[in-house]
This record gives structure tokens, sequence and C-alpha cells, in this order.
């Protein structure tokens, strides 16, 4: 069995609940079995359970100036979406034996000009309806507003599939974070703990990139 932990608070308006999740076609997703480097400490995952996320949409919150790390360079944003979702950890041992939270995957809803246009799922890996999907991996990061909040991210694209939005897409920012860190000891091995965390993600494209992946004249 597996002990599933909520955690409230962090974001009110939020509803979180394990059901398999279903894309456009109404046919659920395939489980997804990844890594995910994290710098708070990751874990190769297991063939991970699905999740949908129910949520109520805020407004995402105003864009910051990037820190020096991720200040982008070359590049043109394509477009920003607002993520409402939960930061999944699975209760495990560290390398002393104690048994700790240590991050999982994510999982959260997209949302862009008050409307839903896409999910965000582990890899890390951004989906969005138009059928263009981007993968990426962690390159530099900087610390969020407070302990509470996970990090501030910029990610370079691994892999991309689809010809929507999303198919010129070579960085993606991980911005304006709130909620989602979980930290210290657990009791149940395998629990896992669902945090609420909202985030703007941006994404660029090198400037003159064409579908064709060459500069444009």
């Amino acid at each position: 069995m597996v002990h599933v932990i909520y955690v409230s608070g962090i974001t009110d308006l939020f509803l979180f609940g394990i059901t398999p999740l279903m894309d456009a076609s109404a046919q659920p997703l395939r489980q997804l079995d990844a890594s995910y480097h994290y710098p708070h400490g990751a874990t190769t995952m297991r063939p991970a359970l699905t999740y949908t996320v129910l949520a109520l949409l805020t407004a995402p919150l105003p864009a910051a100036e990037l820190p020096e790390p991720l200040a982008v360079g070359g590049e043109t944003l394509v477009t920003i979406a607002h993520g409402i979702g939960s930061q999944v950890y699975e209760c495990e041992f560290d390398t002393v034996g104690n048994l700790v939270w240590q991050f999982r995957e994510p999982i959260a809803a997209l949302f862009a000009a008050g409307k839903t246009v896409g999910r965000h799922y582990a890899g890390p890996t951004w989906e969005l309806i138009d059928g263009s999907v981007v993968s990426g991996k962690i390159v530099s990061h900087a610390p969020g507003a407070s302990l509470a909040d996970i990090l501030i991210l910029n990610l370079e694209v691994t892999s991309r599939r689809g010809q929507g939005q999303l198919s010129l897409v070579s960085t993606i920012k991980q911005l304006n974070t709130g909620g989602g860190g979980a930290f210290g000891e657990c009791s149940a091995h395998h629990a896992l703990l669902g945090v609420p965390y909202t985030a703007d993600y941006a994404f660029y494209r090198k400037s003159g990139a064409t579908r064709a992946g060459t500069p444009q004249p």
C-alpha cells in the first residue's frame, strides 16, 4: 500500500488527487520511468504513478529580474505558462540510513491567458495541447524567495517532439516559484508527499531558429 500525505496551507486554491492522467484523446497516459536530477537531492524514479491536477486558476506572478546565472542571451521568448500543481516526494533512505523526503517528480497544469494550455510532469517534461512536447535538464539554479519555495531553474532542452509552440524551444526557465519545498525526515518508507506549488515557465528559442533547425537568412 502507498501512503499519500497531503500538505495544505501553501496554496489555498489547490486540489490534488491520484487518478489516471488523460490526454486530449481521453486515453490514459503511459506510466513514466525517468530520472530527474534535482539540486535538492533527487532519486532515480521507479515507474511513476500517474496523477491529475485539478486547480483553480490564479493569475501568474509578475516576471522578476532573472538572477545572473539564469540570464538569457541570444534567445527569443516564445511563450510563458503559469504552473499550478504539486512537487511529489518519496520517503527514502539517505546515504547514512535515515528516512528523508527525496524529490520524485513534478505534476502540474499549465495556464496562459486564463486557459488551460498543457501540463508539466516527470522528465522533467512540458506538454502543450497543441501537441508540442519538450524535456530538459537543469544547467543552473538560484534560490527561491524563501526556503519553502522550490529553486529557480535554468534548463536546457534535451528532446522535443510535435509541431506546436514548443517545437523550436531550446531553453526553459522556472521562475517566480511559490511553495513546493519538503525537507527533513519521514517515518514510512515509500510514503509519498505532495506539496502544492506554483511557478512561471518561460520558453525560449535561439534567435533565428527555424523548424528545420537552421538560422534564418
